[in-house]
């Protein structure tokens, strides 16, 4: 285990209490966590992985004038938002 230190706004730390003591964690644990998070998710950004052979056939068929990306849905946007779609 590391000890280290380091300086953190002065707001930024007391708004770090304050969630500590809302969620019951200990303010170690939260911080832990909130770093290990952070590294982890860093780790896990990779670019987009690009299928040629699927980029090849969309743009043959766009080529041939046909729409290789359709849209199905006939409601607008708005219509769908209202019903509460995508929760």
């Amino acid at each position: 285990m590391k000890t280290t230190s380091i300086k953190v706004d002065e707001e930024l730390w007391k708004r770090f209490k304050i969630l500590s003591v809302r969620l019951n964690v200990p303010m170690g644990t939260l911080l832990k966590d909130s770093v290990e998070a952070v590294v982890e998710g860093g780790e896990k950004l990779t670019e987009p992985v690009i299928e040629e052979d699927l980029l090849t056939e969309l743009r043959q068929l766009r080529s041939e004038g046909k729409a290789p990306l359709r849209i199905m849905e006939t409601k607008t946007a708005v219509e769908l938002v209202r019903e509460g779609r995508g929760r």
